[in-house]
């Protein structure tokens, strides 16, 4: 069972309930956006994941790649009268171990976007920890500004609250995912005031 099906109950396969947000059939934009609706219970929900392509066995398989050949120019080295090689070895598997534990743990951030009758639910993970706010769906505004490291930075804000929203995705992401949040926004405050 995957990462995310055990955290959401979807699989890669489950392609009639899940579908790509934007409608494109692009292996980038489908890696960390993902949208689900229920119409008849009046719900919609976005999620933005962190590194697709982080997948637990990718990274075994990298690291197991990397043991191997370090193993054998180790070995080579040894052979030819390098003491230290051995050394050089674990030093090497250790920077490597602790890089793909940190591109693992980035791959488990994501936020949640779920609207729920006339009220927007948001849920935030950052290293392991997840936080909600709830804004009234009405008053909602997406605010982009300037980011530090470029690109633009998301917020959601209403009445004094703000959360920020894909800060863990790169800058082509974050513009891809303001164009489908405002979509998202103007399509479920449409819904609400149709059904006033």
């Amino acid at each position: 069972m995957s990462e995310r099906k055990a955290q959401f109950g979807r699989d890669d396969d489950d392609a009639p309930f899940w579908v790509s947000s934007v409608g494109q059939h692009d292996a980038e934009i489908a890696s960390f956006l993902e949208e689900s609706s229920a119409h008849e219970a009046g719900s919609e929900r976005l999620r933005v994941f962190g590194n697709g392509y982080a997948r637990v066995q990718w990274l075994i398989f990298t690291f197991a790649t990397v043991a191997f050949s370090s193993t054998a120019v180790c070995a080579f080295s040894w052979f030819q009268g390098n003491v230290w090689a051995p050394v050089f070895l674990l030093l090497d598997l250790g920077i490597v171990a602790l890089a793909l534990r940190h591109v693992y743990r980035r791959s488990q951030q994501w936020d949640e976007l779920e609207i729920d009758g006339s009220e927007l639910k948001v849920r935030c993970c950052r290293a392991g920890n997840a936080s909600k706010q709830a804004f009234l769906l009405g008053w909602v505004k997406l605010e982009c500004t300037q980011a530090v490291r470029g690109g633009c930075k998301l917020c959601l804000q209403s009445h004094g609250k703000s959360v920020e929203i894909g800060s863990f995705l790169n800058s082509l992401q974050r513009e891809r995912l303001r164009l489908r949040l405002m979509e998202f926004l103007d399509l479920a405050k449409s819904r609400a005031l149709s059904t006033l």
